[in-house]
């Protein structure tokens, strides 16, 4: 199959599997509106000096597995609360200072 850009996009029965730090999380394309799109796996969090490993699994019995892996060397940047950014609510959440205002 063809997606938009006109490249191939997978095919049925094709594998990825995911691991980091932890249990491997698979997608698999079931199908021939999957194998159009894009299918995703389960997100993962991995951990500095963590491995984490991605591994393409052809359907084809003659297709060979291809693996990619790469060590975390760096914590990735985190976004502030918007209460820590704007200095109002004393760090609690907006469900926290809703609740906080209907008790008032």
């Amino acid at each position: 199959m063809r997606g938009e850009l006109g490249t191939d996009l997978g095919e049925i029965g094709d594998r990825v599997d995911v691991t980091a730090d932890g249990p491997t999380h698979s997608v698999r394309i079931e199908n021939a509106e999957d194998a159009a799109t894009f299918v995703y796996t389960g997100m993962t969090e991995a951990t500095v000096g963590g491995t984490v490993r991605a591994c393409f699994r052809p359907a084809s019995a003659d297709g060979e597995r291809e693996c990619f892996e790469a060590r975390v060397t760096e914590p990735s940047a985190r976004t502030p609360s918007p209460s820590a950014q704007s200095g109002s609510g004393g760090g609690q959440s907006p469900t926290e200072e809703r609740q906080g205002a209907a008790a008032r």
